[in-house]
């Protein structure tokens, strides 16, 4: 039997020994057709119920939302499980439309009805969730969940190099060419690090306005807000970090074209530029400044140039 040990850290998020299952196997067989006979999936089928009973145990839990949990098969795979108790539903094995984006990992690629089955956002099973769990915000104070996610939670973000937001804004930008989708930005913990990249882990969710992939979303999670439910408050400690994450999101924007604002996001973007970055400009000039900088400079190269040089004169020392 695989057995493996796992530590949590403070962002309650375990970090498992990298090994590869059995029913990691037979998945894996599935999912590339070297077993298609209904033997085979009757055998998947069992060791799914199995692991459903017996290995979905709080060493094993990766995260958890409103609508299920997501528990660690092993490297490779993992399961999500709905709120509610459920039985296997019909086998399917799916195709995703979201294939080509970069960062995400939150599509299923096996369903039994309402369980899935989705490949590992991380093979070693280190990875970091971007802002503070639910669960620590509910069980400690303000002042607990202020203090590690300045000391924590943050300084990871100010790590990330601008590769990783590039990359974010590239599928950005590519699921606002799909039209009626967004990633959601409103749970930032749907955005984790796996060394040093960004990797999305939710379900992409329908839309029914465009463009809502935007520079100010992007904020909202990596800014705006410290965990589920969570606004960010001012720090001065986190000033100079936070004006250099905005640079480098805004930078990653402008390269892939990205709305400023878009999905509800207008007030995130007031508050993250005079709240908890303390600029100089009103939202309204930066928007037209933007705007007039992507107009006059089709070039990528002196597009970003110019926005560098723009944003570089939006801050005032403290």
């Amino acid at each position: 039997m695989q057995v493996n040990n796992c530590t949590y850290s403070k962002y309650n998020t375990p970090t498992f020994t990298s090994y590869c299952s059995a029913i990691s196997r037979k998945l894996d067989d599935v999912v590339c057709g070297r077993a298609t006979s209904q033997g085979d999936i009757v055998e998947l089928t069992r060791k799914v119920e199995d692991f459903i009973k017996t290995q979905t145990t709080p060493d094993r839990l990766l995260g958890k939302g409103t609508l299920g949990k997501v528990f660690k098969i092993d490297s490779d795979y993992v399961l999500k499980l709905p709120v509610w108790e459920v039985g296997l539903g019909e086998f399917k094995i799916v195709s995703s439309k979201f294939s080509d984006l970069k960062t995400y990992y939150g599509d299923e690629i096996i369903s039994f009805g309402q369980i899935k089955i989705l490949r590992n956002v991380s093979s070693t099973g280190e990875h970091t969730p971007i802002g503070l769990s639910y669960s620590f915000i509910r069980e400690h104070s303000d002042k607990e969940c202020s203090l590690l996610y300045e000391k924590e939670c943050f300084p990871r973000l100010a790590l990330l190099p601008q590769k990783s937001f590039d990359n974010l804004a590239s599928d950005c930008a590519k699921l606002n060419e799909m039209q009626g989708y967004m990633f959601d930005f409103k749970n930032p913990n749907n955005f984790v690090i796996v060394g040093d990249e960004i990797r999305i882990v939710d379900t992409i969710s329908p839309t029914l306005c465009y463009n809502n992939n935007s520079i100010a979303n992007i904020m909202r999670a990596f800014i705006w807000a410290e965990g589920v439910g969570r606004e960010a408050v001012f720090s001065k400690e986190l000033l100079e970090p936070r004006r250099d994450l905005l640079k480098k999101i805004v930078l990653a924007g402008m390269k892939h074209d990205l709305p400023i604002v878009g999905g509800g996001s207008e007030f995130v973007l007031e508050e993250v530029l005079e709240m908890l970055c303390k600029s100089n400009v009103s939202v309204q000039k930066f928007e037209q400044k933007l705007t007039m900088i992507r107009k006059d400079c089709p070039n990528v190269n002196q597009r970003l140039e110019q926005t560098e040089a723009y944003l570089d004169t939006i801050f005032d020392k403290m």
